[in-house]
């Protein structure tokens, strides 16, 4: 693996770790934001791996994505579903204001244990592929 592709990685993973520590103290707006992150970050390791360039956009990286996972004859919309779920959590953090800025706790941990298996199966794929 490339070194863009292991830094994409370790920041995927660290993005879990951080998303770990912040659920037990409720910062749930910011642990969903990072599950997001960390499965974005897996994606563009897994898109920077084929491409050897990443993507500059969000939608960017899902429409890539899907592109490279179907041309592999792999299931594309579980992941990019998640993508564009996980992107809505990472908006609410980012941007919402009042009684739409809040996450509620289950979906904080939803996102988390999601994000954690979207990364998995990106470090897998990655593996497999070289």
């Amino acid at each position: 693996m490339s070194s863009e592709v292991d830094n994409y990685l370790h920041k995927a993973r660290m993005s879990l770790v951080e998303a770990k520590l912040l659920l037990p103290m409720e910062l749930y707006e910011t642990a969903g934001r990072l599950a997001y992150m960390a499965a974005f970050h897996a994606a563009q390791a897994y898109i920077f791996s084929c491409n050897k360039r990443a993507v500059k956009t969000h939608s960017g990286v899902r429409s890539e994505l899907a592109r490279l996972l179907t041309e592999q004859k792999r299931d594309a919309k579980e992941y990019t579903t998640f993508l564009g779920w996980a992107y809505t959590i990472k908006e609410i953090a980012d941007y919402e204001v009042g009684e739409n800025a809040t996450l509620p706790a289950d979906m904080a941990h939803e996102a988390l244990a999601k994000a954690e298996r979207f990364v998995s199966d990106f470090e897998k794929f990655l593996e497999e592929s070289s």
